[in-house]
C-alpha cells in the first residue's frame, strides 16, 4: 500500500493529524474528564518529553507503564508512541 508524507504511519502520527484537523473534538471521556484531540496531544507530548529526558542513550529505548485503566494510561501509551518515534533520529 503506497503512502505519502501526509498519511499517518503510527499512533503518534494519527493523534498529531487528528489534533490539527479536529482540535476540540472529544478524544477521551472518562467520568468527569473530557479531553479533546489537541489537549490530549499536548499532554502526550509533555509526557513524551519526560520519557525522552529520562532515557539512557547508551541503552535501548523502552517505556513500561503500570497504571490503572484511567486517562493517564491512555496518555502514557500515546506518549510512548510519540517518544519512540522521536528517538529514531
Amino acid at each position: 500500500m503506497p503512502t505519502d508524507a501526509s498519511s499517518p504511519r503510527g499512533l503518534g502520527d494519527v493523534l498529531r493529524q487528528r489534533a490539527a484537523e479536529s482540535p476540540d473534538r472529544a478524544f477521551l471521556v472518562f467520568e468527569e474528564t473530557r479531553l479533546g484531540y489537541a489537549e490530549t496531544y499536548r499532554e502526550a507530548c509533555r509526557w513524551a518529553n519526560l520519557f525522552l529526558g529520562l532515557r539512557d542513550p547508551t541503552r535501548p529505548f523502552h517505556v513500561g507503564l503500570l497504571l490503572e485503566n484511567r486517562p493517564e494510561f491512555v496518555i502514557g501509551e500515546l506518549a510512548a508512541a510519540l517518544a519512540a518515534r522521536s528517538s529514531w533520529a
